[in-house]
């Protein structure tokens, strides 16, 4: 597992420093040109894993942002906490690939969501990943006699582990209720089903 972290870090090692509009100007057209039909942006500061990472600023999101909608692409975003939500919704994202888990929504949020017309794909699975609520049904999934003949035991000993970084106070019920306020307010949101069979 130690050297699917190193390949990992040196894959991380490998993606280009963008620190200029111009530098972000010829990555887009890059991503074009290998046939890219969409953006995503990682704005990840960390606080919803209980960790501080360094993270561009709204400042240069949103210069990719437009610069991938001047020519014509969708612009996704990763983000798990709701400040970081709030500044890729700031800076003109289309959708975001998570929700959060970091604290309750709030107006703000709808109101920024409404702003953009954005829609959620919320992944609540991968979200209560990192919230550690989940433990027993991790177990539960991984001993199923259906998931039996489709994973090996190491991914079993894998999905039966948390991924063992959160903060204390995120909590899966935060990502439930974002989803809840979000539909209600007449925001898309987009689900993805899995099965086993």
């Amino acid at each position: 597992m130690y050297a699917d972290f190193l390949k990992t870090l040196a894959e991380v090692e490998s993606w280009p420093k963008l620190k200029t509009k111009e530098d972000v100007e010829a990555y887009v057209k890059q991503n074009i040109a290998d046939g890219a039909d969409y953006q995503k942006l990682m704005h990840e500061s960390g606080v919803a894993l209980g960790a501080q990472f360094a993270y561009p600023t709204q400042e240069f999101q949103k210069w990719v942002t437009d610069t991938a909608h001047s020519h014509g692409l969708v612009v996704v975003a990763h983000a798990t906490s709701l400040p970081d939500t709030l500044d890729v919704l700031r800076a003109g994202v289309d959708g975001l690939t998570h929700t959060f888990i970091d604290q309750p929504p709030t107006p703000e949020l709808i109101a920024a969501y409404k702003e953009r017309n954005a829609w959620l794909n919320p992944t609540l699975t991968a979200m209560g990943s990192l919230t550690a609520e989940g433990q027993a049904d991790q177990e539960l999934f991984a001993h199923h006699p259906l998931a039996q003949k489709y994973i090996s035991e190491q991914s079993r000993s894998n999905l039966c582990k948390c991924m063992e970084f959160h903060a204390q106070t995120s909590r899966l019920e935060y990502a439930y209720e974002s989803v809840r306020q979000l539909k209600a307010a007449g925001i898309d949101i987009v689900w993805y089903l899995y099965a086993l069979y």
